[in-house]
C-alpha cells in the first residue's frame, strides 16, 4: 500500500511538472568530394521541425535549425542546449536530434569532416534531459544501432503512461545500406514517411496522439514498401533504445490540428495525394481495417488511389479548422489511365493505313484507347489519336499515347504520352516523356524529355536529360533534377538543378555541379567550374577562371605594389577560395614619357594561420605613353609569374613581398623585351620578330586589403 501510494504521489508530480521540448535540425547537403551533393536534405529538416513544434504536447518548444554546419558547429548547439537544460531546473526536458545528409561507417558527414558516432551519441547522452531522442536520416545510419539490434519486431513500447525516461535512436537506413532520397517526393523515403506519421498518419490507435513506438513502425513499414522497387533496393530502418519507466514518448498531439483528411478503415490501395499546383503532398499506403488520418493545410487536393488493378479518383477542399472524411463511395474510376503495352496480340486494337481529319478531336481518328495509327496520319489544322507508329504530316497534332515514328507539323505538334522518335515543327511540346528529339524554332517539353532539343528557342519546363540546342535556352520548374547533361546557346538558364554544362555567351543556374563557360556565368549555387571574363557565383564552393569573380566567401582583396618596372600598380583579386582571377593596372611616372601597363591573369590562393601565399601569372601590356594609351599598337608585352608570401597585419590588410619571373616580347618594330623602366640585369636575351625578347627576374611588394 505504502508502494502503491508513494508511486502515485510521484506521477502525480511529474504530472505537474512543466515540459519543455528542445529540437535541433541538422541539414548537410555535401559530404565531400567525392560524394553527390543532396538536394532535399534542407525540406526534410524544416518538415520534421515543424512537426514536431507544430503539434508538440507542451507549449515551450524551441527549435534550433542548422544549414550545412561543421561538426564544432553542432557539437557547440548541443553544448548551449545543455547550458539552458542546467538554467531550467524542475521542468522535464525533452531533445530531439534530427540530422539529414551524408554519413558512412565512421559517423555523420556534415562536410569533408566526419561527426564520429561514439561522440554524436556520448554528446546527446549526457545532456540532463529526461527524454533524448536521434533521429538519424543518412547512409549507413544503421551504425548507430548495432550494439543493441536492428531488427523490426511489434511495437517496443505499448503503455500509454508518460513516466519513462532514456535514450532512444532512429536509423533510417541498416548499417550497410544506403538512406535514398526521391525527386518525386521532394525529400528522402524514411523522413517523407515519418512527417507523415507525426501528422497522424502513424496513429494506429485513433486517439489523436502519436507516440514514438507507433511513428517507427509507421516509418519502417512505408519505407521499406517505398523502397522495394527502386534501384538500390530496399531501405530498412532500425532502432536503438534504452527506456526506463512506464510508459512511451508522445511526439505530436494532434487534438488542436487546423484541418485534417480521414479515411475509411476499409479503403485499402496505394494512395497519393496532390496540392491545387499538383505538388506531391503525400504518398503511402492504406491498408484495409486500419483507420488513418493526418493534419492537412485547408485547400484542395485530388486524391489517386490504386486499387485491384484499377486507379481511383477523388477530389476534396479541406476547410480551414475542419475534417474532411472519404469513404470508397466518394472515389470514381480514373478515364486516364497508364497506357502499357501488351506482350501478346491485344483484345482490341485498330489499325489504319492511313487517317484524316479536318479539325481537332474530329475526323476519322479521335482520342480511343483502343485505336492505333500504325500508317501515315495527315492533319489539316489539328487531329488526335491515341498512339502513332508511322508519320505524321499537318498543321497540327495530338497524341495522348505513344508516339513511335516523327511527327512533322508547320506550326503545332503535341504529344502527351511517351514520344520516342523525333518531333519536327515550328512549335514542338512533349508532355511528360520524350525520349527521342525535337527540332523547330520553339520547342518545349511541359516535363521529363531524355534526348535532344534543336530550335530557337528551347523550354522545358521540370526534367530535362539530353542535350539542349538553340539560341537560348531555358529548364524551370519544381524539378530537383532541372537539367542534366548540356545546353549549348547563346543564352543558357537553369532555374533548378543544374547537373552537365552549359557552353554560351550568358548562363544562368539555379543550381551548378558541372561547367558553366561563356562570356557572363551566373549560379545561385555553384559546386563546379566557372570559366568566362565575369563569374557570379552567391553560394556553394565553385572553382572560377575568370577576370572578374564574385563569388559569396570567396577572396576579394584590392592591392597596392610596387615592383621593378612599376612605381604604382593596383591589382584587383576576385575569386574562390582558392582560384581568384586579377585585372592589374600600373604606372611609373619616373620615366619620360611616362610607362603604363595594364592586363590581367589567373592567381592561388592560400592561408595558413597568419600567413598567405598568392600565386600569380599575369599577362601586362606596356606603353610608353599613356596618354596614347589605347590609340596604338602597345610597346611590348610582358607574361608574369609573381609568388608573393604575405603576413597578415590586420583584419583586413596583408603584408607581401615576393619575387617575378618575367618574360617579357616587343610589339613594336626594333623593341626590346625588357621594359626601360626596370633597373634589374636580362637573364636571357634573344632576336625575336619585333626586336629582342627578354627573360628577366623582378620583384614586388605591397599591401593587400580584402574586402
Amino acid at each position: 500500500m505504502i508502494g502503491a501510494a508513494l508511486a502515485l504521489l510521484l506521477q502525480a508530480a511529474h504530472a505537474e511538472a512543466p515540459v519543455s521540448r528542445w529540437v535541433i535540425t541538422v541539414a548537410a547537403h555535401d559530404g565531400g568530394p567525392s560524394r553527390e551533393r543532396l538536394r532535399h536534405v534542407e525540406a526534410d529538416a524544416t518538415a520534421v521541425a515543424d512537426a514536431l513544434s507544430r503539434f508538440a504536447p507542451t507549449a515551450r518548444t524551441h527549435v534550433l535549425s542548422l544549414i550545412d554546419p561543421d561538426p564544432a558547429a553542432i557539437l557547440a548547439t548541443l553544448d548551449d542546449v545543455r547550458r539552458a537544460i542546467d538554467d531550467e531546473p524542475g521542468v522535464r526536458h525533452e531533445v530531439v536530434f534530427y540530422y539529414s545528409g551524408h554519413a558512412d561507417g565512421r559517423g555523420l558527414l556534415p562536410g569533408s569532416t566526419p561527426l564520429p558516432w561514439d561522440t554524436l551519441r556520448r554528446v546527446v547522452g549526457e545532456l540532463p534531459a529526461d527524454i533524448r531522442v536521434g533521429i538519424v536520416d543518412a547512409c549507413a545510419s544503421g551504425a548507430l544501432a548495432r550494439t543493441k539490434g536492428g531488427v523490426h519486431d511489434a511495437p517496443f513500447l505499448v503503455d500509454r503512461r508518460d513516466l519513462v525516461r532514456g535514450e532512444v535512436w532512429l536509423a533510417s537506413a541498416a548499417e550497410d545500406e544506403a538512406a535514398q532520397e526521391s525527386d518525386r517526393l521532394g525529400g528522402s523515403y524514411f523522413t517523407h514517411h515519418l512527417v507523415h506519421g507525426l501528422l497522424g498518419a502513424a496513429d494506429r490507435d485513433d486517439d489523436a496522439r502519436v507516440t514514438l513506438s507507433e511513428a517507427y513502425t509507421w516509418a519502417y513499414e512505408q519505407t521499406v514498401r517505398g523502397t522495394e522497387t527502386t534501384w538500390t533496393g530496399p531501405q530498412h530502418p532500425t532502432y536503438a533504445f534504452r527506456l526506463v519507466g512506464q510508459g512511451d514518448v508522445v511526439l505530436t498531439d494532434l487534438r488542436d490540428r487546423d484541418g485534417a483528411l480521414r479515411l475509411d478503415r476499409r479503403l485499402d490501395g496505394e494512395l497519393s495525394v496532390r496540392d491545387a499546383d499538383g505538388r506531391l503532398v503525400a504518398e503511402l499506403v492504406k491498408e484495409n481495417g486500419v483507420p488513418l488520418a493526418w493534419a492537412l493545410a485547408s485547400g484542395p487536393y485530388t486524391l489517386r488511389l490504386r486499387a485491384r488493378d484499377r486507379v481511383y479518383t477523388a477530389r476534396i477542399n479541406v476547410p480551414e479548422g475542419g475534417e474532411v472524411s472519404l469513404a470508397a463511395a466518394d472515389f470514381r474510376q480514373d478515364t486516364a489511365l497508364e497506357r502499357t503495352r501488351t506482350r501478346g496480340d491485344p483484345t482490341v486494337r485498330g489499325t489504319d493505313p492511313a487517317a484524316f481529319s479536318f479539325a481537332p478531336f474530329l475526323g476519322t481518328t479521335g482520342l480511343r484507347a483502343d485505336r492505333a495509327i500504325r500508317g501515315v496520319e495527315v492533319n489539316l489544322f489539328g487531329g488526335a489519336s491515341a498512339g502513332l507508329t508511322g508519320l505524321s504530316i499537318g498543321l497540327g497534332h495530338v497524341s495522348r499515347g505513344d508516339v513511335v515514328g516523327a511527327q512533322l507539323a508547320p506550326v503545332f505538334a503535341w504529344a502527351g504520352g511517351d514520344l520516342v522518335g523525333a518531333q519536327l515543327a515550328l512549335i514542338n511540346r512533349s508532355g511528360r516523356e520524350m525520349r527521342g528529339f525535337q527540332g523547330g524554332l520553339l520547342t518545349w517539353s511541359g516535363a521529363s524529355a531524355r534526348g535532344m532539343q534543336i530550335a530557337g528557342l528551347n523550354w522545358a519546363q521540370g526534367s530535362h536529360t539530353g542535350v539542349q540546342w538553340g539560341v537560348a535556352n531555358v529548364v524551370r520548374g519544381r524539378s530537383a533534377q532541372g537539367h542534366v547533361g548540356w545546353q549549348l546557346g547563346a543564352v543558357n538558364v537553369a532555374a533548378t538543378g543544374q547537373v552537365g554544362s552549359q557552353w554560351g555567351i550568358a548562363n544562368l543556374s539555379e543550381r551548378m555541379r558541372g561547367l558553366q563557360l561563356g562570356v557572363f556565368n551566373v549560379a545561385r549555387e555553384m559546386n563546379g567550374v566557372q570559366v568566362g571574363l565575369v563569374n557570379v557565383a552567391r553560394g556553394g564552393r565553385p572553382v572560377t577562371f575568370g577576370l572578374l569573380n564574385l563569388v559569396d566567401g570567396g577572396y576579394r582583396a584590392i592591392g597596392v605594389t610596387t615592383s621593378d618596372t612599376q612605381l604604382l600598380q593596383v591589382d584587383l583579386k576576385t575569386g574562390g577560395r582558392v582560384v581568384y582571377g586579377v585585372l592589374a593596372l600600373g604606372l611609373d611616372p619616373t620615366t619620360r614619357p611616362a610607362a603604363m601597363a595594364w592586363g590581367g591573369g589567373l592567381g592561388v590562393h592560400v592561408e595558413r594561420g597568419l600567413f598567405t601565399f598568392d600565386v600569380d601569372f599575369l599577362t601586362m601590356v606596356r606603353e610608353r605613353d599613356p596618354a596614347d594609351a589605347f590609340g596604338r599598337v602597345p610597346d611590348g608585352v610582358d607574361i608574369q609569374l609573381r609568388p608573393q608570401l604575405g603576413v597578415r597585419a590586420g583584419a583586413v590588410v596583408d603584408l607581401f613581398l615576393g619575387p617575378t619571373l618575367a618574360f617579357g616580347v616587343p610589339v613594336r618594330a626594333a623593341g626590346t623585351g625588357q621594359p626601360p623602366s626596370t633597373f634589374l640585369p636580362v637573364l636571357v636575351e634573344g632576336a625575336g620578330p619585333f626586336g629582342r625578347d627578354a627573360i628577366w627576374v623582378g620583384y614586388t611588394a605591397g599591401a593587400r586589403f580584402r574586402f
